[in-house]
C-alpha cells in the first residue's frame, strides 16, 4: 500500500504565520557513560522541523528511485567508505558507549553490512513478467518501496543497528529517516556531515536528534516503521503503527537462552557461556540471559 503526502523541496521548517506561538525547544542532555557526567546538551528535533524534513524526504524519493538498482547500491559503497575511514566518527561512538574496541569493531561491521547488502543489489531486482492462466494475458510484477520509512533504533550499537534496516530500505528505493536513542545522539552529527558529502543519498536518507515523543511524532508522518527495543515500548510503537495503519517491523528484547546438552565439552561450555554473557557488559542484544544444562550433566 502507498500513500500520498504534499510534499516539498525544502529543509527548512514551515514559515510561522503572524501571531502563532513560538515552537517549544526541548533538549536532551547526554552523559558520558565513562565518567557519569553531562557533559553535552542537545536541540530535538522539533514538530515543524520533523514535518519540513518529511516533506522534504518525499520529494527527494521519487527521483532516488528511479535510478537503476546499481546507481543505489554505487551510492551506498561510496557511504561505507566514508564510515571506515572517519575518525570523528569512531570517536563519537566511543564517547556515546563508552568503548573503544567494541565502538571501532562496531565501525567496521557498519561498513562490511553497507557493502555486503549494495553487493546483492542484483537480487532485490523484483520485476517479473509472463503468462497468466487466461490465453493470451500476460502478467508483470514489479516491487514498489514504502515512500518514507521511519527507523527507531536503540542505544547498544547505535550506528550498527540504525543501519540494518536503512541500507535494504534506501537499496529499494526507499527514502530513510532514523531515530537512535538518545542516550548515544553523539554520533548523529559525524555521520551526518558524511552524508552531506553524498549529495544524491543525502536527499533521501536523515538522522534526527530527539526521544521517545520524536518517535512518536514520526509514526503518523511515514509509510513504515523499523523498531528496535524493548518489548513495552515495542507495544506502543505497535499500536501506534496500527492506528497509523502502516506496517511494523520489531526486533523487540528476547531471554536468549544457551542449551547444554549431553555430551557437550564442559569446560568449553562453561568458556562460552560466560563470553556470552559478558561481553560488551551484556549489552549485546545476543548475550545469554539463561543456561539450560540436561539433567545428565546436572550434577556437575
Amino acid at each position: 500500500m502507498r500513500f500520498s503526502l504534499q510534499t516539498g523541496t525544502t529543509n527548512d521548517p514551515p514559515r510561522q504565520e503572524l501571531g502563532e506561538a513560538e515552537p517549544t525547544q526541548r533538549f536532551i542532555a547526554l552523559r558520558d557513560p565513562r565518567t557519569g557526567v553531562q557533559d553535552l546538551v542537545l536541540a530535538v528535533c522539533n514538530e515543524p522541523q520533523l514535518k519540513a524534513h518529511a516533506l522534504a524526504l518525499r520529494a527527494h524519493q521519487p527521483n532516488w528511485q528511479a535510478l537503476a538498482i546499481q546507481q543505489r547500491a554505487a551510492a551506498l559503497l561510496q557511504f561505507a567508505g566514508l564510515i571506515e575511514k572517519s575518525t570523528a566518527l569512531a570517536r563519537a561512538l566511543m564517547t556515546d558507549t563508552g568503548r573503544q574496541a567494541i565502538a571501532q569493531l562496531e565501525l567496521q561491521a557498519s561498513a562490511g553490512l553497507i557493502r555486503r547488502i549494495a553487493n546483492q543489489a542484483e537480487q532485490f531486482e523484483l520485476r517479473r513478467e509472463g503468462a497468466s492462466s487466461f490465453p493470451g494475458v500476460q502478467f508483470e510484477t514489479d516491487g514498489l518501496p514504502y515512500p518514507l520509512v521511519a527507523v527507531i533504533a536503540p542505544w547498544n550499537f547505535p550506528l550498527l543497528l540504525s543501519l540494518i534496516d536503512s541500507i535494504p530500505a534506501l537499496l529499494a528505493g526507499c527514502a530513510v529517516w532514523v531515530k537512535p536513542s538518545e542516550v548515544t545522539a553523539r554520533f548523529i552529527a559525524p555521520l551526518e556531515a558524511l552524508l552531506d558529502q553524498l549529495p544524491l543519498l543525502r536527499g533521501v536518507f536523515r538522522f534526527l536528534i530527539g526521544d521517545g515523543n520524536t518517535g512518536a511524532s514520526m509514526i503518523p508522518l511515514s509509510d513504515a516503521l523499523c523498531f528496535t527495543g524493548s518489548v513495552a515500548t515495542g507495544k506502543k510503537v505497535y499500536r501506534a503503527c496500527a492506528e497509523a495503519f502502516i506496517p511494523a517491523f520489531l526486533e523487540l528484547g528476547g531471554k536468549d537462552p544457551l542449551l547444554i546438552l549431553p555430551g557437550s565439552d564442559l569446560d568449553l561450555a562453561a568458556e562460552i557461556a560466560l563470553r556470552a554473557s559478558v561481553i560488551s557488559n551484556g549489552q549485546a542484544c545476543q548475550s545469554i540471559e539463561r543456561i539450560y544444562v540436561h539433567a545428565e550433566r546436572g550434577h556437575v
